[in-house]
């Protein structure tokens, strides 16, 4: 932690924290979404939250840190933090949400790369990976049989006698 910064971790935010995370959120174009189970928040000496991250359930979001401070650790602080909060709740495999231009800083810091798009990338921490599950899948796949199996994706929304007849 830089230098006259703290960084903590807390499940109830104050109104006057949750304003700042808000204003921090939207510098970075981002919006506060739900109620976190658990946000990380780094602070200079003047209780300023220069930083901030979020865990809810295994995925980390709304990270974000003030322009002034960008470059001084302060997103690894929060999210040190996080991965502390996870691991003693057991929750060992974490999915993170950023833009494409900071999924450098994640990776450097060991999150994998799942999906890209032009606005948001998803990475993976832990384990089981999804190339554990792609491998687990792998190797239970059926072969030298001659059964023919066979998968129907629906939306069933209620399901139907309509639904059941194609199927």
């Amino acid at each position: 932690m830089p230098f006259g910064f703290t960084s903590r971790v807390t499940d109830r935010l104050t109104e006057h924290e949750l304003q700042e995370i808000r204003l921090l959120l939207d510098k970075n174009g981002l919006t506060f979404e739900g109620s976190p189970d658990f946000t990380a928040v780094a602070e200079d000496g003047d209780g300023h939250i220069a930083a901030t991250a979020s865990l809810n359930g295994n995925v980390i979001k709304m990270v974000a840190s003030d322009d002034e401070y960008r470059g001084a650790g302060l997103t690894g602080s929060v999210i040190t933090e996080l991965l502390r909060v996870a691991a003693e709740r057991s929750i060992f495999h974490l999915f993170l949400y950023t833009k494409p231009d900071t999924s450098d800083k994640f990776a450097s810091i060991g999150f994998r790369e799942l999906a890209r798009t032009r606005e948001t990338v998803l990475m993976e921490s832990g384990s089981p990976s999804a190339d554990d599950f792609r491998a687990k899948l792998s190797a239970e796949k059926f072969s030298g049989t001659d059964k023919i199996y066979g998968a129907a994706v629906m939306n069933c929304n209620p399901f139907t006698l309509g639904h059941r007849h194609p199927i």
